[in-house]
């Protein structure tokens, strides 16, 4: 069924690569859970940029090709393009290389990516929350129908996150994984442990000074290096 209000190929190679504002991944991924022909196009793409991410640090020569081929297969179904679409297109083509390279230099540094969740108790984390300098933030979800809800709290000084959730459906071979992006493209993850449709983590010893945002997706069972899966919630980080 064609869809009635596409988004652009652009804004999907972007919301692949994580690099659209909070509020416009929401809309694109509400409108990839409706639309099963811009899920088609997100695929491709996904296949695309995030497929030999674990064999390569810089993208791979089959890429390339693959992009470009995905280029030219449009132009030869009959799209007519002036010369500055095609300008645009080429253009649009060398940077999604360039992102894709600092996406997979960025993430195969970072020791896969995953963080440590720390242990704790109550005591603690009442008095780490109670701290002048602690940041309380909402959590926002991203559809609707979920009841899903919580705050994560941040202190820049004392180098800790605690994020409490609940509402999450339960998922019999899927897990929530938490994603952490920070304002160097850095991409930290973890899955989320969680009981009874509620999770409570403690993260510590990271820089947070630099966090851009973090949300949640539903990701196979054990998680995924890469995000694969849609989003459960989002919460931009301002500081």
């Amino acid at each position: 069924m064609a869809c009635k209000r596409p988004i652009t190929e652009q804004t999907i190679v972007d919301y692949v690569l994580g690099n659209v504002p909070t509020k416009k991944a929401m809309e694109v991924s509400t409108h990839l859970a409706e639309c099963e022909s811009c899920q088609q196009t997100f695929k491709h793409w996904q296949s695309m940029l995030l497929s030999d991410k674990e064999q390569f640090s810089t993208p791979s020569p089959l890429l390339k090709e693959k992009i470009w081929d995905s280029l030219e297969t449009k132009r030869k179904e009959g799209m007519s393009l002036s010369s500055k679409k095609v300008f645009s297109i080429a253009a649009m083509a060398a940077i999604v290389c360039l992102f894709v390279g600092l996406f997979y230099y960025n993430q195969n540094n970072s020791e896969e990516g995953s963080v440590h969740i720390a242990q704790y108790n109550e005591a603690n984390i009442r008095d780490f929350q109670g701290k002048p300098d602690t940041q309380q933030l909402n959590i926002i979800p991203v559809s609707n129908r979920e009841k899903v809800e919580g705050n994560i709290w941040i202190n820049q000084m004392t180098d800790q996150m605690f994020l409490e959730v609940d509402g999450l459906r339960p998922l019999n071979d899927q897990d929530y994984q938490l994603w952490i992006l920070y304002n160097n493209d850095d991409i930290q993850h973890k899955v989320m442990p969680i009981e009874d449709g509620s999770t409570r983590i403690l993260i510590q010893g990271e820089d947070f000074s630099r966090l851009k945002r973090i949300k949640a997706s539903i990701e196979p069972k054990g998680g995924s290096i890469v995000q694969t899966g849609p989003d459960t919630f989002i919460v931009e980080v301002k500081y």
